[in-house]
């Protein structure tokens, strides 16, 4: 059984469902285009796999084939929420591609990991043969110094005597886990000119000519290794339209009313998503009654309701005013409990000069405050100090090759980015106030410093009620954190929360107000916002 990707480039299907492959090529060199052929070939073969879709570009197999589409999307065959075992088991059983959209989902890794564990489980049992294909691989098997356990490592090393095989795509050959590139047997290269990823496939290449030939192709061409062809190929067209195809410039004419354009900008009118350089930081604030889970996690905490009582009572007994013919005493008048949201994330930090990345964790609450759990609790700002900007992908790269260089001018950063003109990017950030400019040379204006590990357990709560719980918002955060660590890989892991104590004391009309966390037992006025304060007003306990 043969799948044909052009003429002359047949590839046996045993080898392509389950071996280790990788198409390597930078944007626009047609990478997602071969395998939108790949796809659609094992379709009319009727043989099951699922792919990564980390852009949302491959759903239109449906208009010509089964497949199931699993997505965030209203218009999506099951959501994300789906049981992942029950599904690969149809989709294995039924021989049924699934296309798993992680579009628009925050935590990707996450969610793939889940799915690639329930394969790993399942395939442990089965042995039949299923192929994994993963879009941006750099972002979900980065190259990472003393990483847990990587589910694609995982899959690329242990799980082709499952019967599991494997097709990584990036654009970054340079950034991805050595563990898994090395691994592929075979493979194709598009265009690349970036020094630092041509130089991490010289081991891919014999033949230097042909290497060398990589910064010279066109769209859709490829060098191919590992399945005896030594020439550039083209891959052949897709028989449905391409998602990700750059789109065409059309000539046209300007019809638009430019006063109303004017107007319509300067008043902020725009509809949702059309105005996002410039957001506030995201305020926690009380939750709805929608929007508070069945159970939540929170930081296992180390003092108790009646450490908080506890200490109330210590607070008021000194607060004893003599009167004519009585004592005057301030009483403990109530004690709430609420819960503040801390912005879980897992940060890669890339080592200086090298391919690498070091695995690190932080705590961010709505303020932009890293919470170090490690001998207490404090709070910490660092990073931009900024409000959080939507920053583009272009500039989120040079963030990174700056972290990765230490310092660089304008002429080693085109060169090692491939692109040229980044004068205007560099500008921006340093008008952020991301990059600041030492003489000729640029870096990071941030001194970023994470704890290796922090010294925390998580729990599992249920019954909270709405006042009780803060929330804050989740995309305007992972913006911020972009500036919060800048140059590194940000993944959200999703919302821890901090158990707090509001201490209500009141003698007649006068009251005083403590906020008391539960890991270092301090008061922390600073730290809730009158919106948190007020979220506090759920259980309570006093003593009059």
């Amino acid at each position: 059984m043969k799948i044909n990707m052009g003429e002359g480039i047949d590839l046996d299907a045993q080898l392509v469902m389950t071996g280790r492959c990788c198409v390597i090529g930078q944007s626009g060199s047609g990478k997602s285009f071969l395998i939108g052929v790949i796809a659609e070939e094992l379709c009319k073969l009727g043989l099951p796999f699922l792919i990564v879709d980390t852009e949302g570009e491959y759903h239109n197999l449906k208009s010509a084939f089964k497949a199931i589409w699993v997505s965030n999307s209203q218009e999506s065959d099951i959501g994300m929420d789906v049981d992942y075992t029950k599904l690969l088991a149809e989709s294995i059983n039924g021989n049924v591609p699934i296309v798993f959209d992680v579009s628009d989902v925050v935590d990707q890794s996450g969610y793939v990991y889940s799915m690639l564990g329930a394969l790993y489980n399942l395939e442990d049992k089965m042995h039949v043969p299923y192929l994994v294909i993963i879009e941006e691989a750099d972002k979900l098997a980065p190259q990472v110094l003393h990483s847990g356990k990587n589910m694609v490592e995982e899959i690329s090393v242990r799980g082709r005597k499952r019967g599991i095989g494997l097709l990584i795509a990036t654009q970054r050959p340079a950034n991805i886990s050595k563990n898994v590139l090395s691994q592929c047997s075979y493979g194709f290269v598009g265009k690349l000119t970036i020094e630092n990823d041509i130089s991490a496939i010289d081991i891919l290449f014999n033949n230097r000519q042909l290497r060398d030939s990589i910064v010279h192709l066109s769209q859709g061409e490829f060098v191919p290794f590992g399945i005896g062809i030594d020439r550039v190929v083209k891959v052949k067209g897709r028989s449905l339209s391409h998602y990700g195809s750059t789109p065409k410039v059309v000539a046209g004419s300007f019809t638009a009313d430019l006063s109303a354009i004017i107007g319509r900008v300067s008043s902020g009118t725009y509809g949702k998503g059309k105005i996002a350089d410039i957001q506030a930081m995201p305020k926690p604030r009380a939750a709805s009654k929608s929007e508070v889970p069945k159970t939540i996690s929170i930081i296992k905490p180390n003092f108790s309701e009646d450490d908080a009582l506890a200490y109330a009572n210590r607070k008021a007994s000194r607060r004893v005013v003599p009167i004519i013919g009585k004592r005057n005493a301030e009483v403990v008048e109530s004690i709430d409990t609420f819960y503040y949201p801390l912005r879980h994330f897992r940060i890669l930090v890339p080592r200086r000069n090298t391919h690498e990345f070091i695995e690190r964790f932080a705590l961010v609450d709505a303020e932009a405050r890293i919470a170090n759990l490690n001998n207490g609790l404090k709070f910490v700002k660092q990073g931009i100090r900024a409000n959080a900007h939507n920053i583009s992908n272009s500039q989120e790269r040079l963030l990174e090759q700056l972290r990765v260089a230490g310092k660089s001018n304008i002429e080693k950063l085109e060169k090692h980015s491939g692109t040229k003109r980044l004068g205007s990017e560099i500008k921006s950030l340093v008008g952020l106030g991301a990059v600041r400019l030492s003489g000729k040379y640029y870096m990071l204006n941030d001194g970023l410093k994470l704890a290796s590990k922090q010294d925390f357990k998580a729990i599992e709560v249920e019954g909270i009620e709405p006042k009780e719980i803060a929330v804050m918002n989740g995309a305007s955060m992972d913006s911020a954190a972009k500036l919060i660590f800048p140059g590194c890989r940000i993944y959200n892991l999703g919302v821890l929360y901090l158990k707090m104590y509001k201490i209500t004391l009141r003698r007649g009309d006068r009251v005083r107000v403590f906020i008391i966390d539960s890991i270092s037992f301090k008061d922390r006025p600073e730290l809730v916002s009158k919106e948190i304060s007020d979220a506090g007003t759920g259980k309570s306990r006093s003593k009059k």
